[in-house]
């Protein structure tokens, strides 16, 4: 593998996918972690190694920062009745739950997603020595 492709893709793609993969494995271990959560965060952090030790794959580090923001968007869609108690009936049930506001975690996702091209793009147009 030489430093400008890897299986076919140029790292400059592959490396932003794989680190944002990545932040999306940590983002959904922690929002689930009472039940699959743990596998998905030591998945997570094997991977933050592996892309951390190669070279290639470092300078995109900036994307796993956007990684958690699927996850957050997901908590924002499932509450997206919220904030406060929701009922629903069906013709052999009926229950209610209490939901939060959807609008901190849409907007933190936004967030995160904007912090990680800033991000990206300070890395990658840093001061330039020499």
């Amino acid at each position: 593998m030489n430093q400008t492709r890897a299986r076919g893709l140029p790292i400059s793609v592959l490396g932003p996918v794989l680190w944002f993969l990545d932040g999306a494995s940590l983002g959904f271990g922690l929002a689930a972690i009472l039940t699959i959560g743990l596998l998905l965060l030591a998945f997570g952090v094997v991977g933050a190694v592996l892309l951390g030790r190669s070279a290639a794959f470092r300078r995109y580090w900036p994307a796993v920062v956007g990684g958690p923001a699927p996850a957050l968007a997901f908590l924002a869609y499932l509450n997206r009745s919220g904030p406060g108690t929701v009922c629903t009936a069906t013709a052999t049930s009926s229950g209610c739950v209490q939901e939060y506001s959807p609008w901190p975690f849409l907007g933190l996702a936004v967030f995160l997603l904007i912090g990680a091209a800033v991000a990206q793009y300070l890395v990658a147009n840093g001061p330039r020595h020499g």
